[in-house]
């Protein structure tokens, strides 16, 4: 084992974790997502995103002999992404679990030593959304900043996740990641609306554009610029009836869609105080 895999599993080790964040904790649980698990829709305010910086190209340093091959061609690539790509293709099996461990055993042990009883959203390999206190006055946080490992810290106002989808909202800003990020252009502009506005004064109109009829007006007279603007999500998709992103080929064709589906997905839940 590697001496300073060895340094870090010791310290993940050490470190007291309470009964509900046990499972999360296991070194072998790289991914978590807490409304995944409860099956439900979880909100949240004041939440902290937390992650490590360039995570696997500090990791690999610590793993590798400075002069060696590997690093030195590492060493090249300055955006972040082609590293990353480098790592991926070149390190197989044990090395390349290696790093998934060492991002795990730092990022948990940083926060369970700073907060034990945070509320775990998120977990994802280097990076966590918790509910809790900051890290930065945690003792590990400046232990591994010491070692060389910048671990970064962002609060969000609110939070909410459902259906494999999160939302992390501030002042002016809302970020989506997840399987449902990609939504039509009236949809994205009506839910800032909701959130930064808190109100809206149209919704009878909104009902009639998500309604059947309207639907079936915009596709049999192929009205492409407002199909565009009312349904189609991303590269364009369409949202069918079993809540999946589908190709269209033209819009006459595209007859497996229920309108109300689109405002129960991407609006609803944000009804909800």
């Amino acid at each position: 084992m590697n001496t300073f895999f060895k340094k870090i599993f010791d310290i993940y080790s050490n470190v007291p974790v309470v009964e509900k964040n046990k499972d999360f904790y296991k070194i072998d649980k790289l991914v978590y997502y807490l409304a995944d698990i409860e099956n439900s829709v979880i909100r949240a305010n004041n939440i902290w995103e937390i992650d490590i910086q360039a995570a696997f190209s500090t990791f690999c340093h610590f793993l590798f002999p400075k002069d060696d091959p590997f690093i030195k061609k590492l060493e090249t690539f300055e955006d972040k992404f082609e590293k990353n790509k480098f790592i991926a293709i070149n390190l197989k099996g044990t090395k390349l679990k290696e790093l998934n461990y060492l991002s795990k055993m730092v990022i948990c042990s940083c926060l369970m030593n700073a907060d034990p009883n945070a509320t775990i959203l998120e977990l994802k390999k280097d990076g966590i959304i918790y509910i809790g206190e900051s890290i930065q006055f945690g003792k590990l946080f400046k232990e591994y900043s010491n070692m060389g490992i910048t671990i970064r810290s962002n609060k969000f106002n609110k939070y909410i996740r459902y259906r494999k989808t999160s939302h992390f909202i501030n002042d002016k800003e809302i970020i989506i990641k997840g399987i449902y990020k990609d939504r039509p252009a009236f949809l994205s502009e009506l839910l800032e609306k909701i959130i930064f506005e808190k109100e809206i004064n149209n919704f009878d109109e909104i009902d009639k554009i998500y309604s059947d009829k309207f639907y079936q007006i915009i596709r049999l007279n192929m009205l492409d610029e407002l199909f565009s603007k009312y349904y189609i999500c991303g590269p364009n998709n369409i949202l069918n009836t079993h809540f999946k992103y589908e190709k269209i080929k033209n819009i006459y064709n595209c007859t497996n869609v229920l309108p109300k589906n689109y405002l129960k997905l991407f609006i609803y839940p944000f009804l909800v105080p």
